[in-house]
């Protein structure tokens, strides 16, 4: 019974998390373009050459289909460093130095 309470706790304390995470991100998105949840969901991702990351950019799109794009420095680090952490395996050393810095600027 007790254990059976303490998964169920650990359970409901994952959920949280990952939609606390969620909740974090889409504010971040909203900063960047106040109203992109007005139509529903929205996507974004990032666009661009890992050889040059400066001239990468963050693509925006709401759920009317509207797409805005951004430079990759006005990705928020909270959007931008996981997408660089899956990429850092393969990632060109331009890729990887950019991504160091922006940690360092980030903490």
């Amino acid at each position: 019974m007790t254990q059976a309470l303490i998964d169920s706790i650990e359970a409901n304390q994952k959920t949280a998390a990952a939609l606390s995470g969620k909740l974090r991100r889409s504010l971040v998105l909203q900063d960047l373009w106040p109203g992109v949840f007005t139509h529903g969901r929205a996507h974004s991702w990032f666009r661009g050459n890992l050889y040059q990351p400066l001239d990468m950019v963050f693509v925006i799109e709401d759920g009317a289909g509207e797409r805005r794009k951004f430079p990759v420095d006005q990705a928020p680090n909270l959007i931008f460093l996981p997408f660089a952490e899956k990429m850092l395996t393969n990632a060109p050393r331009e890729f990887i130095m950019y991504t160091q810095k922006r940690k360092r600027a980030a903490t």
